[in-house]
């Protein structure tokens, strides 16, 4: 009857290992193409155009599945505005990696020329236009779109949830899983003895 018991769970912390596994693996990727603009045609397709210092990217919240496409949120020390209103620290929303069009390989406490779409809610990709600010580059978009005005006050953005459920979930089951593996070796010992 032991014998039994320490195989079922054993099968139990083999499946849920195996099911560890299969849910922490990341959605497979897929590539990003994008079509060669100009600035005026960037900013024609953009809400607002602003430069700015890039000061945080926060992650999106864990899940046990995550895709390429879940939205990473960049934080920037707004300098100037060319096209729209936007906060003095504006917030922009996109995918956590290039594979979706995200912002991938922006770095922090560079400065950026972002062109985003949206009212509230700032939303930009790989194909937009945005790109870190070189020798001519705000030169170029001033030609388009005139010179930068200053950015507005500061926005109230609510505060983060907490903690994601998903990392709350992932730490039960390994909990889960380590008190199977630990009764598992516990009955094996108990076994050995008799």
């Amino acid at each position: 009857m032991s014998s039994l018991r320490t195989r079922l769970a054993g099968l139990l912390a083999g499946l849920l290992a195996a099911f560890g596994l299969v849910a922490l693996t990341p959605a497979a990727a897929h590539a990003c193409s994008c079509v060669q603009d100009s600035p005026r045609q960037h900013a024609k397709g953009a809400d607002v155009v602003f430069t700015g210092t890039l000061t945080r990217i926060d992650p999106p919240p864990w899940r046990p599945i995550m895709s390429s496409g879940d939205p990473a949120t960049y934080h920037f020390d707004v300098d100037g505005v060319l096209k729209g209103d936007v906060p003095s620290n504006a917030r922009v929303t996109s995918a956590v990696s290039g594979a979706s069009c995200g912002l991938e390989g922006m770095a922090v406490d560079r400065r950026y020329v972002v062109y985003a779409t949206g009212a509230h809610e700032l939303s930009a990709n790989l194909c937009g236009g945005t790109a870190e600010v070189g020798p001519a580059t705000v030169e170029r978009v001033e030609k388009v779109m005139g010179p930068a005005h200053d950015p507005g006050p500061a926005a109230a953005y609510p505060a983060d949830d907490g903690a994601p459920v998903g990392w709350i979930l992932a730490g039960a089951a390994g909990l889960v899983a380590a008190a199977a593996a630990l009764a598992v070796r516990r009955r094996g010992r108990r076994t050995s003895h008799a």
